[in-house]
This record gives structure tokens, sequence and C-alpha cells, in this order.
């Protein structure tokens, strides 16, 4: 027997309903005293999460992302507080953005970074907490660190603060993944802005209805966002911008290609 060959185009017609969805970014800014000379440095947290999902043992679909990023954004909060409460503000402008649509694909920071009121033509260095309160009470991930100098005054300020208790070591970082491409630092490193990602790291609740706040370490979240604000001012009150290692420039240009740059 011999088989026919045939090429055969098949056409197939699928309805589709598209909607427009508005989601809002939150902003706060606390001018500094050079706010003219030099650029701000922002501060992300994104405060979405996944919608209702499939449900677990016990029915429940909701997704509640107590530690993603529910974490992140009270830890930016209190960051806000804490320099709100300051008598002198730091040299630079601080911007606190409480950011959306991070889920789906890193919309609202990357609205903001290209097109907002905290462009990244305008920022010297974006700080982004994404999940704080998780795994070891002394664990932190804090990526970024060998792509510009601001891995030194990461370091710098953790050695001034051994009361905080964190122990960040590179074998905490995951190098074979590559998380800086993921979270809302990426929006602002794409765009040539040095960044670092804290992260308290991976749990089987994540993105899951089991993420509730029953499960947060509320301790490990408050040293985490005390540690941010640590960081943040010694940053904001340095009239020197960060900058980029090889490495980290090597990187930076890498992640700008689907942004045709």
């Amino acid at each position: 027997d011999r088989i026919h060959r045939a090429a055969v185009r098949i056409s197939v017609d699928m309805p589709t309903t598209t909607r427009t969805i508005t989601a809002p970014n939150v902003l706060a800014r606390l001018p500094g005293r050079r706010a003219s000379d030099l650029k701000d440095v922002v501060l992300t947290a994104h405060f979405d999460h996944e919608p209702p999902g499939q449900p677990n043992a016990e029915g429940d679909s909701i997704y509640n992302g107590a530690d993603d990023n529910a974490s992140g954004t009270v830890g930016l909060l209190e960051a806000a507080r804490a320099f709100a409460a300051l008598p002198r503000p730091p040299e630079r402008s601080v911007v606190f953005a409480a950011v959306s649509a991070e889920e789906m694909g890193l919309l609202g920071s990357a609205e903001l970074a290209e097109n907002g009121p905290a462009p990244a033509t305008s920022t010297a260095a974006a700080l982004n907490m994404d999940m704080l309160c998780r795994n070891a009470p002394d664990s932190l991930l804090v990526f970024g660190q060998t792509y510009s100098s601001l891995g030194d005054v990461f370091q710098s300020v953790l050695g001034d603060h051994p009361e905080l208790g964190f122990q960040v070591r590179p074998g905490l970082q995951w190098p074979e993944i590559d998380l800086i491409r993921f979270s809302d630092q990426a929006s602002y490193m794409e765009r040539g802005v040095p960044v670092l990602f804290f992260n308290s790291g991976f749990h089987p609740e994540l993105h899951t209805p089991d993420d509730e706040v029953e499960l947060v370490d509320g301790e490990k979240r408050a040293r985490a966002s005390r540690l941010m604000f640590y960081l943040a001012y010694a940053i904001a009150d340095d009239r020197s911008d960060p900058r980029w290692t090889p490495e980290g420039r090597g990187r930076m240009v890498g992640m700008q290609s689907h942004l045709g740059r």
C-alpha cells in the first residue's frame, strides 16, 4: 500500500473576549535636601497577588498572598514611616512605590519606570521587597549584590547592624536561578538603574491558598524592614551615584534586549 501525503490547511475560529483593567500604583515622595541636584532612591513592593484559583483540600480558593506580597507591602509602609519620622531628610528624595500587576508581568513597575512619576531616568537606585517573612529567622536573600556598588553599601550596613540577626551568604543566593529578572526591580535594572532585590526564599505555600497570615514571621518581617530603612538611608544620604560592576553592566545590557534598546 502506498501512503499519499498532501498539505492540509485548517482554519479555526475561536471567539474571544477582551477587557481593559486599570490597576493603580500608589506612591509617596519624601523630598531630599538636594532634590533638585540628585537622582531619587526608589523603594518598591507589589501589592497585587494571584486571583482565586484551584481550591485546596479545605475548599479554599482565595489566594491571600500573606507573604507574596503583603509582607513586602508592610515593609514598604514601615520604611516610609521611619523616613517620615526623621528630624532631617537625606540628601536625595526617596520614593515609596506600592506597585500593581507584578503577577501579570511587572506591568505596574514597568509603567512607573518608563512613564510614571519615578522614571528610571531620574532614579539612582531601586530597592525591591518581595516576600520577607518566611523560612529561617536569620536567612535573607539579597540579589544583585555583585552587579553594582550597592552590594558594598549593603554589606557595610549589614555589618553596622548585627542586632538585626541576618546571615546573607553567597550560598543563599541561588546563583543557578537568575531571580534578578523576576519581580519589580527588573523594570528598573533593564532601564539602566542599579538595583537590589530583598526576598526570604520560596516555600510550599507560594501561589496557593495556603499563603496565610498565620504562617507569617512578623518579627522577621520587622527586622527586614529595619534593614531596608538603614540601607535606603545610606544610599539616599550619599551624593555619589551607585556604579555598575562590569558583570552588572553586562547583565543589564542583556536584559534590555526585549525593550529594543
